[in-house]
Formats: structure tokens, sequence, C-alpha cells
């Protein structure tokens, strides 16, 4: 398929594609009449790449899962569950801090600040943010 028509079918800007092959997401792409011709073998790929991406994978970490990859196949678990495992203790740890910052910001919703300063606003009724 052309990069256009390829594009398409697996949801990204053509852009996209020519950037992933650059970093080596993609192996280098065939090419006839000097212009890429995309097969059909590069949508497992592409799915791959796209799924890697929505659970919290940077380019880097896919580039090195992809590696592990042999031809269509797919790595062994004891090759790919450790690098899953990483990911979701990163996760887990976002999403305490982010549970953090929620108490926070509803400690401030919950705070009457009329009437204090900057200087006043820690010592009496919202002493409790965590900051």
């Amino acid at each position: 398929m052309k990069i256009g028509e390829f594009a398409k079918e697996v949801g990204v800007a053509p852009s996209t594609l020519r950037y992933y092959e650059d970093i080596g997401l993609l192996a280098d792409v065939p090419r006839i009449d000097q212009r890429r011709w995309y097969p059909a073998s590069y949508i497992p790929i592409l799915r791959f790449i796209q799924l890697a991406k929505q659970t919290g994978f940077t380019l880097d970490e896919i580039r090195d899962m992809l590696q592990l990859f042999d031809g269509n196949n797919l790595p062994a678990d004891s090759e790919w569950q450790p690098v899953v495992k990483q990911k979701l203790q990163e996760i887990e740890a976002v999403i305490v801090q982010y549970q953090k910052i929620k108490a926070t910001l509803q400690e401030m919703l919950d705070c009457d600040l009329e009437g204090f300063t900057l200087d006043t606003i820690w010592e009496d009724e919202c002493e409790s943010f965590d900051m």
C-alpha cells in the first residue's frame, strides 16, 4: 500500500509512519519507484505500537519490545512479562501521586480561605495541606 493508504488503514498520519521508520520502530519500508510501499504484514506491527503507546510505553520502550519479536512470533512470556510488570509498577506509582494531588486539591476546596493571607493560610484550617 502507498503511504497515504496505509496511514489511513492504521489510523496514523503519514508523517508518523515516516518518523517511526526514521527512529527504527519500523524496519526499512520497501520502495517502488522511490516511494514507500507498505506491505500488509506491517499492520500488526502498527497495531502493537498503538496499543503499547495507549498503555503508557515510550517509543524507546516500544522499540526495545519489538526487538523481542522473532519475525511475526510473539516473544516468550519470560521476555515480555518483566517489561510489562515494570510498566505496571510505574503506572501504579503515578496513580498514587495523582491520588495525593487530588486529595490536596480537595482540601483546598474544603478550606475556607476568606480572611487569610499567604502568611496565615498555613496556620489554621489549612495546615493539613501536604506541600
